[in-house]
């Protein structure tokens, strides 16, 4: 009968844990889609400044998404990041839209991936 009870602690940590996760990354997911939509236009003021607010918030949970998201996943978000930063300061307004939209499609491929599903329970 103890180890019944081990098992139904254990089940519902590990859910608990994965709901947790789960609230987490889609929490974290919609900050930066928000931040992602307040970056203004290329040639509009503060455009750099809102690129460096958004890097900010992502290098302050970047670790600990690594956690649970793959890296390769985590890596393209901050190299996508990193590059729609650098298309500002050059004022290459062709490179910005592709990283800006490449940079969105990581962070839905980061919920994706941490999307509560029986497929990823597994």
């Amino acid at each position: 009968m103890k180890a019944f009870a081990v098992a139904v602690i254990l089940l519902a940590v590990m859910l608990t844990g994965t709901v947790g996760n789960y609230w987490y990354i889609n929490t974290l997911g919609d900050r930066l889609e928000a931040a992602l939509e307040e970056i203004p236009a290329i040639d509009e003021a503060g455009c750099t400044d809102r690129i460096e607010a958004f890097l900010a918030i992502w290098e302050d949970h970047s670790a600990t998404v690594g956690l649970s998201v793959a890296f390769p996943t985590v890596d393209r978000l901050s190299e996508q990041a990193q590059t729609l930063l650098a298309c500002a300061q050059a004022g290459d307004a062709f490179g910005f839209a592709v990283a800006r939209e490449l940079l969105r499609d990581a962070i839905d491929d980061m919920r994706r991936l941490e999307a509560f599903s029986i497929a990823n329970l597994l």
